[in-house]
């Protein structure tokens, strides 16, 4: 159901992009990204990824940024 979730993903992301909950559109991003890779969407997977890094990065969430960037590079590879 990944189709589904990433419109939900996506109505999420507008409501906290709202109020400027930038923590939780980071991980709204992500999981929008895994749902889209799961569905075998590379480009939209790592456009997820890449604004999720970039909140990953400007919160000083390494480990998360770290990741980020391990699964775009992983998409480069597929």
């Amino acid at each position: 159901r990944h189709t589904e979730a990433i419109g939900y993903y996506r109505q999420s992301l507008e409501l906290l992009e709202a109020v400027g909950d930038n923590k939780n559109a980071a991980l709204a991003l992500d999981w929008m990204g895994k749902s889209h890779s799961t569905l075998g969407q590379p480009g939209e997977a790592r456009d997820a990824w890449t604004r999720a890094l970039r909140l990953y990065e400007d919160q000083g969430r390494d480990a998360d940024a770290e990741r980020m960037r391990g699964q775009i590079d992983g998409l480069s590879s597929v």
